[in-house]
């Protein structure tokens, strides 16, 4: 699932960039979004299996909790770059390529 996700994100960020589609590269970074929450929360959840040990008294149940926190991070801050990709859209109309361009 991941190796998929990931050869989508390539494929759609190539071609949105060479496009200039901020539809194919938003939904790109969505992609690996999802891609990074998986591994995230995969690596999380075994994490959260270790044993309570000296430095970790409370074991590491919190670290869902963490690799939550960083997926968050993440998703906000691909949506605060589409969000200024789209504002600077709108200020600064970009040349329309056209697909026959492309043939």
């Amino acid at each position: 699932m991941m190796v998929l996700s990931s050869i989508l994100f390539v494929s759609e960020l190539s071609i949105g960039y060479k496009t200039g589609s901020l539809a194919l590269i938003g939904d790109a970074f969505h992609m690996i979004s999802d891609t990074l929450s998986l591994l995230i929360a995969f690596v999380a959840t075994r994490m959260s299996k270790n044993s309570v040990t000296e430095q970790h008294t409370y074991g590491w149940q919190r670290s869902e909790v963490i690799g939550s926190f960083i997926n968050g991070v993440f998703l906000l801050s691909v949506s605060l770059f589409i969000a200024m990709e789209a504002i600077q859209r709108f200020i600064e109309v970009p040349s329309f390529i056209f697909f026959h361009d492309y043939l």
